[in-house]
């Protein structure tokens, strides 16, 4: 069985290189000041780091910034907890391809949205996260260290802290701090 899932990652990591070839968007620095739409991208499967993530979007429309999140959760089905969130849709495995990939109306339109900032809220390597991430069209992409990186405009490290929390304050702290 793991040879036939190395052959699919592979596989599906091929495709993705494909897409990326063709793929060009309009870079532009933003931050909470100049931003009137962000993109989030969550774990929703995990109670706590779902609140801290509604949280920051509560936070991001204090500052009138439009908030269009993606949660993943693992399983076929959104649970009652998840089923309304403003600005938030869900993905679970019904919405992977057989070859793990994400597909469907909520993963295009997500991906097809020029969002001025896409943040990246999930602290660990996915593939899937790196599809969105990579094919989104927002202007300015923002992950975290010890990622690969390659998918972000602006990578922050939490290596001496790898928590949600922290990796959210420090996004708050350097969006704020920074001018365009």
């Amino acid at each position: 069985m793991k040879f036939i899932d190395s052959i699919k990652k592979y596989i599906a990591s091929f495709i993705l290189k494909n897409k990326l070839k063709n793929h060009s968007r309009e870079k532009a620095f933003h931050n909470f000041e100049s931003a009137r739409t962000i993109g989030l991208i969550c774990n929703a499967q995990d109670q706590k780091i779902y609140y801290h993530a509604k949280q920051f979007s509560e936070f991001l429309y204090a500052k009138n910034i439009k908030v269009y999140a993606i949660g993943f959760i693992e399983g076929d089905a959104v649970l009652d907890a998840f089923s309304y969130q403003k600005g938030f849709n869900f993905i679970s495995n019904k919405d992977l391809n057989w070859l793990k990939i994400p597909h469907g109306e909520i993963v295009e339109n997500f991906i097809d949205n020029k969002f001025d900032i896409l943040i990246n809220l999930i602290l660990e390597e996915n593939f899937q996260v790196d599809y969105l991430v990579g094919l989104s069209q927002a202007k300015f992409k923002i992950g975290y260290i010890p990622s690969d990186g390659k998918w972000y405009d602006l990578t922050i490290n939490i290596t001496s802290n790898p928590k949600l929390e922290f990796f959210i304050e420090q996004v708050k702290h350097y969006l704020t701090m920074i001018k365009k």
